[in-house]
């Protein structure tokens, strides 16, 4: 499953930071910048506030005319286009709510602005049990497994056995990351702000909590 979305995202690349996320109070914006191919990003931010607008097409509100959106959802892609007559096919309904990542390929690089409130307190984020394209559900950055409230990661609870998945955007191919008995080999995934990245897991969920300080 993990080969064939390697071959769709040939020519991945994304450029994130945690300088990119600006916040006051709990409304912020994330940046997003896109290199001309396709990008990995995710959504970590609620669009208006009430969890129920999180629309593929108001969170990608800045991509221009000829991009194309990758939806991965039940071990395989969902493309949308988005020309000059609108999207198509029709992405009603189709949401990238905070957790979720999507490939995004546009013919030159910019940067969009993804927009909204930075979730607060503790949220679970639906887990296949298998192969899942997933990002944290706030805009943080650091290894998978680190603690949330010390700044040091996403505060995934890791079980043996999950593989992670990242992309690297300058050798255009995946990285992976085992979990096993004795730890992450060859180390701890570090995730960016912004940057979604495949988990291959039997876990279900992913329950974290995050305050703004």
């Amino acid at each position: 499953m993990i080969l064939g979305a390697a071959l769709l995202a040939a020519g991945v690349a994304s450029s994130m930071a945690q300088s990119n996320v600006y916040s006051l109070n709990v409304v912020g914006y994330v940046q997003l910048s896109l290199t001309n191919g396709l990008n990995l990003v995710a959504n970590q931010l609620d669009f208006d506030g009430t969890g129920t607008n999180n629309l593929m097409t108001n969170v990608l509100a800045g991509i221009p005319t000829g991009s194309i959106v990758y939806k991965f959802s039940g071990g395989n892609f969902v493309t949308y286009l988005y020309g000059r007559g609108g999207w198509s096919p029709n992405p009603a309904g189709v949401t990238l709510n905070p957790g979720e990542s999507a490939f995004v390929e546009v013919t030159s690089p910019l940067t969009i602005t993804t927009v909204g409130q930075v979730l607060q307190g503790t949220y679970t984020n639906t887990l296949s049990g298998a192969l899942t394209l997933v990002s944290s559900q706030f805009p943080i950055s650091g290894t998978v497994d680190g603690t949330i409230s010390t700044g040091a990661g996403l505060g995934y609870p890791v079980l043996t056995g999950d593989i992670v998945y990242t992309w690297d955007p300058v050798g255009q191919q995946y990285d992976t990351y085992l979990h096993g008995r004795g730890g992450w080999s060859p180390s701890d995934p570090s995730i960016a702000v912004g940057q979604g990245f495949f988990l291959d897991s039997t876990a279900t969920s992913w329950v974290s909590s995050f305050t703004v300080q």
